[in-house]
């Protein structure tokens, strides 16, 4: 299991506007990244990820983005930012060319998929250089969490909410949880007695 520190919760940002960063207020040390909508537009993502950063305090977070945001946006993201972690998901279809996007950036770029089914091809998505995997909670199994840590592909749980079920994917080996809570770090730990 991995320690509570390791686990990155992802907070998820269904409106860019004052009840989000007054929920971030709350529980801004718990949370170690965004999830932008997918809807924003380059100027938006950069002065998002730059209030964000300043919001809580440091720039050592990740960022998670769909297939939306244009490679020149995730460029300047990655050249304002140097300590931030980006995430970007497409479809195994373009998984080259997003690697090259993420190349000179020493391994701050990582590319992955999204799966829908509980028995992916870990193996098979880590020869074509997958870096992680996004799945939903209730379809993620030991046997998926084991052959991911082998392979060395990191598991993303997109969206968790619930404490429980948070505390289990952390119990089962999951290191990523996309949340639409900002202190439901702070609730697994109170649950989990850490």
């Amino acid at each position: 299991m991995p320690a509570l520190e390791d686990v990155k919760a992802l907070l998820r940002i269904l409106e860019v506007g004052n009840k989000f960063w007054e929920s971030l207020q709350r529980g801004r040390k718990y949370v170690d990244g965004i999830v932008p909508p997918e809807s924003i537009a380059d100027k938006q993502l950069l002065e998002l990820v730059g209030r964000f950063v300043k919001e809580v305090g440091r720039e050592d977070i990740a960022l998670y983005l769909t297939q939306g945001a244009s490679k020149d946006s995730v460029r300047e993201v990655l050249e304002r930012f140097g300590s931030i972690t980006l995430y970007v998901e497409g479809r195994a279809q373009e998984l080259s060319s997003l690697k090259e996007l993420g190349g000179g950036f020493g391994g701050r770029v990582k590319v992955g998929v999204r799966v829908n089914h509980p028995a992916p091809n870990i193996a098979r998505l880590a020869k074509l250089g997958v870096g992680f995997v996004t799945m939903p909670p209730a379809l993620i199994r030991g046997r998926v969490v084991r052959e991911a840590v082998a392979k060395g592909v990191e598991l993303i749980a997109d969206t968790v909410n619930d404490v429980a079920t948070f505390a289990k994917l952390i119990e089962s080996g999951v290191y990523t949880v996309i949340t639409e809570d900002p202190v439901i770090k702070r609730e697994v730990r109170k649950l989990l007695k850490i």
